[in-house]
């Protein structure tokens, strides 16, 4: 080779032979086509236990962790929810821990929880990519002994590169939204996953779609932004890939599809697509995946990830319908007649369904003459069957606290956080109470909204004898009775809060310290989880904006949706503070059925 003056990158052995080096990392492909020895390129040198990319997101490259795994989740029906206790309950010496073989440094490292890398680790699969160049570090999470198989980093080492971006966001992803069952708590979030990323092919769209949905959950924290249009491309290659699995028929009736509609609905909570006061995007992904869900029949509850996938949904169509006035699609029989059973969570999951029915049918009475006799007796039966709804919701919260599902606590003003407002204090026994108890709140805001519009419309003209001289029915006997219950449920709302979002020491148990995230540390974190921003998105937009809450209460619940968007990604949390700007609930909604009426009259 001529030399120019420069130093030469290439390798030692090239160099003495006066050839052109290609420069191949770790090892030049003309040393290694050779049969002298070790090629002397300086990256194989300095990590001679680094490996190529294959190229691109899905390159078949090395994990950054070896792991050697004692309990794999061999098919769907071995995630089961009976084997979860046993499964979670063993002790450290019955898991073989993974031990690294050159620690990496990271700027969102985490621990791996059991199940996670049960799957023969979900990073040492074809999701993981090549490393990017180094981002500027952040504090590492401290391995415990517990929950810890392995540790990204711990130190700046010379010579070592940074996990990719894309295996950041993964592990990022899963130590915030995805939790495990555990013995206290049945039924995780998006726990599903796990046994799915293990057996799903490559072809499966929801590959993708767990590469977009991560991306995305990254890249919404503050200090990743500059990530978001390669979230963007992979946002539309997932949406490329569902739409060819729809059509696929050795595709579409996978669980995998469905999850995937499930992730894409999920992206667009952490990053809505439009900026209205609604959240555009998220109802079609979420109708799709009950489509797909209903097409599968009832085969879907023949396994435990099918099961769990049936109550993400339902769950989500729930929210969806309630939420925009809605008719439960396929009807509440479909919903509720599938994993039938007295335990308290499913009797929410009824009067949720049976209140987001009752809504869509009032909205749609509404719009209607007051003048038919016939409006007139089916809104009177909807104002009757509101009011039967209102006490079973009662008894619900009743049940819950009785059965020490939930329990209330008084802070001492001593030790409670200058930060933590509320008087007294809930912490939950698992997730899917915790996410069940919001949701009743928010159920039982709509079950007083529907109480008072039924009342409001009912209302004959007032004695001045004009169309607007209506009767206020704020003088009724209904809405005594629902700004009771109103303030109550107001009340309930801000005493949950801290649990999600704990305000500090003194704010008792908390979401990220009681529950497993397939990902971090367990018990003990002390970082405000992403999800539970997601979980708290609508009761607390509805506490805040209720006509019930007072100025205090609005603020501190305001701030707290404030701090989803700003510190925990949640971009949707946006919408709702545009939405709190500008409406009250519920007269936002008796005010327009008012304007109806007087549009309508002659």
């Amino acid at each position: 080779m001529v030399n120019t003056g420069k130093p030469s990158t290439g390798c030692v052995n090239c160099r003495a032979r006066h050839i052109k080096c290609d420069e191949g990392k770790p090892a030049c492909m003309k040393c290694i086509r050779e049969d002298d020895g070790e090629c002397t390129t300086p990256m194989a040198k300095s990590n001679p236990d680094s490996t190529a990319s294959a190229g691109g997101f899905f390159g078949a490259v090395a994990s950054p962790f070896a792991t050697s795994p004692s309990i794999q989740f061999n098919d769907l029906d071995l995630y089961d929810e009976s084997l979860a206790d046993g499964l979670l309950s063993k002790t450290n010496s019955e898991f073989d821990f993974a031990d690294l073989t050159t620690p990496i440094t990271t700027t969102e490292s985490c621990a791996l929880s059991p199940s996670l890398l049960s799957m023969e680790s979900l990073y040492d699969s074809p999701f993981m990519p090549a490393p990017p160049l180094p981002r500027s570090p952040s504090p590492v999470y401290p391995v415990t002994e517990s929950h810890a198989l392995c540790q990204l980093a711990t130190a700046s080492i010379p010579g070592t590169l940074p996990p990719a971006i894309e295996t950041q966001a993964a592990c990022f992803f899963a130590a915030n939204f995805v939790v495990l069952p555990t013995p206290t708590s049945r039924f995780g979030h998006l726990d599903f996953l796990l046994p799915l990323l293990r057996t799903t092919p490559s072809a499966s769209p929801l590959i993708d779609a767990f590469s977009a949905v991560s991306l995305y959950s990254f890249a919404s924290r503050p200090s990743h932004r500059d990530i978001l249009p390669t979230a963007n491309v992979a946002y539309v290659k997932a949406l490329q890939s569902l739409n060819q699995a729809v059509r696929d028929p050795a595709l579409k009736d996978g669980y995998a599809t469905i999850a995937s509609s499930l992730l894409l609905a999920l992206i667009e909570v952490l990053s809505p697509s439009s900026t209205t006061p609604r959240i555009a995007g998220w109802p079609s992904h979420i109708s799709g995946a009950a489509s797909l869900l209903k097409a599968k029949g009832d085969d879907v509850l023949m396994n435990s990830v099918g099961r769990s996938i049936f109550r993400t949904v339902r769950h989500q169509i729930t929210l969806d319908s309630i939420t925009n006035s809605k008719e439960i699609e396929f009807g509440t029989d479909w919903w509720m007649s599938r994993l039938a059973s007295d335990d308290i969570l499913q009797d929410a999951a009824a009067i949720n369904v049976e209140v987001a029915q009752l809504r869509a049918d009032t909205n749609r009475m509404m719009t209607l003459p007051r003048a038919d006799p016939a409006h007139v007796r089916t809104v009177t039966a909807l104002l009757r069957a509101a009011q039967h709804l209102e006490p079973r919701s009662a008894a619900w919260f009743e049940r819950l606290l009785q059965g020490g599902h939930a329990c209330v606590t008084t802070p001492s003003p001593a030790t409670a956080p200058p930060a933590l407002f509320p008087r007294k204090l809930i912490t939950f026994a698992g997730f899917s109470v915790a996410v069940s108890y919001m949701m009743a709140c928010l159920t039982r805001f709509f079950i007083l909204e529907l109480i008072l519009r039924c009342t409001a419309w009912l209302l004959p003209p007032g004695g001045g004898g004009g169309a607007t001289d209506v009767v206020d029915y704020k003088h009724t006997p209904e809405y005594a009775r629902c700004r009771l219950v109103g303030a109550e449920v107001v009340r309930s709302v801000v005493a949950a809060v801290p649990y999600f979002f704990h305000d500090g020491e003194g704010a008792g148990s908390t979401i990220a310290s009681t529950l497993t995230f397939a990902c971090g540390l367990g018990g003990g974190d002390a970082e405000v989880k992403g999800l539970s921003g997601m979980c708290c998105l609508w009761p607390v937009f509805s506490a805040a904006g209720s006509d019930f809450a007072t100025a205090e209460q609005s603020d501190y619940l305001t701030q707290k949706l404030e701090y989803a968007g700003n510190h925990l990604g949640i971009q949707s949390s946006r919408i709702f503070l545009m939405g709190l700007s500008q409406f009250r609930f519920p007269s936002f909604y008796i005010e327009r059925d008012k304007s109806y009426y007087l549009s309508s009259s002659p």
